[in-house]
């Protein structure tokens, strides 16, 4: 199951939110103190307190959401990389039947887990779709994603959502490319993708976009950005 763990500074860790996803993918924190954590599987995205209090902030059309980056006003970035193949057991377009709940007690790595800073099933949960906001049951999961609203992109159709801090949600990026690594330079987002190692530059105010390098070889797969300004590139 999908798992979040707090390292302390003095070494000692312990769970501090536990999912009904498949697996964790990207971490985000924000200068507010939230973590926000995407998940593959419904493609979720949580925001979680420092208690480990958690909601779904939003559910993407994609099944993972593989980078996440939160900037200094507030605002996060999410990108998708669904592959282009369907996950097994996932018909095209469709969607995962409600995960088997995880037995209780104990993940088997050693942590220890405090059942009490899960989000309870009767606790109204904020669900950002396409089409808005809805409350619904904090099911970890279990909610049908998108349900009456726009269908799910084609197989390998990955995207960049914005989220502003006041909780709306817009795409600001698609492309049949998977969607790897984010980071921003002099209030642009630069997004790394895989297949053919494309970097674009993005402004997402202006919904401008364009294509400022193309690897010889490999995948975008991580970026960082220096105090000076710069940004590193792993592939």
């Amino acid at each position: 199951k999908a798992e979040v763990f707090k390292i302390n500074p003095d070494g000692v860790g312990a769970s501090l939110y536990a999912a009904k996803q498949n697996h964790m993918l990207s971490l985000a924190l924000a200068k507010d103190g939230m973590l926000y954590a995407g998940c593959d599987g419904d493609g979720l995205i949580y925001r979680i307190n420092p208690q480990g209090k958690a909601f779904v902030m939003y559910d993407a059309q994609q099944e993972e959401i593989h980078t996440l980056l939160a900037v200094e006003d507030g605002t996060v970035y999410a990108g998708t990389s669904s592959p282009a193949q369907p996950m097994p057991g996932r018909p095209p377009g469709g969607l995962l039947p409600p995960p088997t709940p995880p037995p209780s007690g104990s993940s088997g790595t050693g942590a220890t887990f405090d059942s009490s800073t899960k989000a309870k099933a009767d606790e109204p949960t904020k669900v950002q779709t396409g089409q808005g906001a809805s409350t619904r049951p904090a099911t970890d999961g279990a909610v049908s994603p998108n349900q009456g609203s726009t269908p799910r992109p084609q197989a390998g159709q990955n995207a960049v959502y914005r989220i502003g801090a006041d909780g709306s949600v817009r795409e600001v990026f698609q492309d049949r490319v998977l969607v790897l690594s984010l980071a921003q330079q002099n209030q642009r987002l630069l997004v790394g993708t895989g297949q053919q190692g494309q970097l674009f530059d993005l402004d997402d105010l202006a919904r401008e976009r364009s294509e400022i390098a193309r690897l010889d070889h490999g995948v975008i797969t991580c970026m960082a950005r220096r105090s000076d300004g710069t940004v590193v590139i792993g592939t």
